[in-house]
């Protein structure tokens, strides 16, 4: 028997860290609200998602209406890791029997929409410690498979990114493992990006952090920009390319402006950028590229007679 650890092992998100997806939530969900549901994510017990909601308003229907909403913006945010996934369907392939085995909020039939959205087939069962009120955390969640599958725990393997809940407690039940370190530990394995993972994130932040790792990150032993110049702009360059670009996009509809103008040489990189985002998500904006010398450039700064004396001066 084969168990697979869930998230950050099958499936990883596109934001930096599982919890980001509170940045997604906070306009949506009241902030005294979501501060309680972000406080309840810290502690180990197996709470459905409802139920989390439930102890905070106490109205299940508003309780239901949060839990639905948490669950559609996450599931949103999932991706596959296809080189796990290659390694699961190997697995299966020989005939070796398979499980999900998760320390989750999500009821296993939630897991089961998860996996079937990402066309995740062929395992036996789901073990989420949400419906079953055992965890990997405490260690009984591995008891409750061994007596459920009736497999010796020298037959069983467990697979997961998780040092403690995933390796030291599943070795406790004597359960053979492999440890599979997740995306954002192979980005923070590295002094650079550990630092940039510590400071307080924004949603873009956590968007363009999630990018980044979930690119170059799938082997721990990634060097930090892979010895090349182009992933060392990718990585420090594109998210601030990126959040201008956005910006720009956002100030010219907050002016109604019809056309965002570009000027020669140093806004070529930067028109690209707009138009590219403006083409793929069907952002009506034009975008006019204006073919302009320095000098002509530099002429709008003059604001004074000085500037002026100085502008001639260096010709």
């Amino acid at each position: 028997l084969v168990s697979f650890d869930l998230f950050d092992t099958i499936i990883t998100r596109i934001i930096a860290s599982p919890s980001d997806l509170f940045l997604f939530l906070k306009d949506r969900i009241p902030q005294n609200v979501l501060s309680k549901r972000i406080q309840s994510a810290r502690n180990s017990e197996c709470y459905t998602l409802f139920e989390i909601y439930y102890q905070i308003v106490r109205d299940p229907d508003i309780a239901s209406t949060y839990a639905a909403l948490e669950f559609e913006i996450d599931t949103r945010l999932m991706v596959p890791r296809k080189e796990v996934i290659f390694e699961f369907n190997e697995v299966i392939a020989s005939g070796i029997d398979v499980v999900i085995t998760s320390d989750t909020n999500y009821t296993e039939e939630q897991i089961k929409i998860i996996l079937d959205m990402h066309s995740i087939f062929g395992y036996v069962s789901i073990y989420s410690s949400a419906s079953i009120r055992k965890s990997k955390f405490f260690g009984d969640l591995y008891e409750h498979i061994l007596n459920k599958t009736n497999f010796m725990a020298s037959e069983v393997l467990h697979i997961g990114d998780n040092i403690f809940s995933d390796i030291d407690m599943a070795k406790k039940f004597r359960i053979q493992t492999l440890y599979f370190p997740s995306r954002i530990d192979n980005y923070c394995a590295h002094r650079t990006n550990a630092i940039a993972f510590s400071q307080r994130r924004t949603p873009l932040d956590s968007l363009s952090i999630g990018l980044i790792k979930n690119t170059f990150f799938n082997s721990s032993q990634t060097a930090p920009f892979h010895g090349r110049i182009d992933v060392f702009g990718y990585m420090a360059y594109g998210p601030i390319y990126l959040l201008v670009a956005i910006n720009i996009i956002r100030l010219a509809q907050e002016s109604d402006s019809s056309t965002i103008h570009f000027v020669s040489r140093d806004g070529y990189n930067m028109q690209s950028i707009v138009r590219m985002i403006c083409e793929k998500y069907g952002i009506k904006q034009k975008i006019n590229y204006i073919y302009c010398s320095r000098p002509q450039v530099e002429m709008f700064g003059i604001k004074d007679t000085r500037a002026l004396i100085e502008f001639y001066n260096k010709r």
